[in-house]
């Protein structure tokens, strides 16, 4: 019998549920007494509708970490840069917890391309 796979769409709703959980989880981690996990962006844990401060210099711009199905003529480019910033934050948790103890590793690695941009 061969497996089917059938194109489901994942609702936005969800989506931006589990985007609201791992923003919790690694603002939990960076607040935690003693913890050796710093950001350089700011983490606001507020459920689905979360949000992630990208800081440039002094100044922290506020993105949100949600979206929908709607239609946007310039795409959904602060949903982008918010993701790439969480990204960041990802990759900083990753690299602080990995001097601690190696083999603590994160499965995939997380570079940053020339544009600032994370993959």
């Amino acid at each position: 019998i061969q497996p089917t796979h059938e194109n489901k769409r994942v609702p936005w709703i969800e989506i931006n549920s589990a985007i609201g959980l791992i923003v919790l989880l690694l603002s939990t981690l960076e607040k935690k007494p003693h913890s050796v996990i710093k950001y350089q962006n700011k983490l606001v844990p507020q459920g689905s509708t979360s949000k992630i401060g990208i800081r440039k210099g002094d100044i922290v711009t506020f993105y949100h970490l949600f979206s929908d199905d709607s239609f946007q003529i310039f795409g959904k480019r602060s949903f982008n840069v918010a993701l790439n910033g969480l990204l960041r934050c990802l990759a900083d948790a990753g690299a602080a917890v990995e001097k601690i103890d190696r083999t603590l590793a994160l499965p995939h690695r997380i570079e940053c391309t020339t544009g600032g941009i994370y993959l």
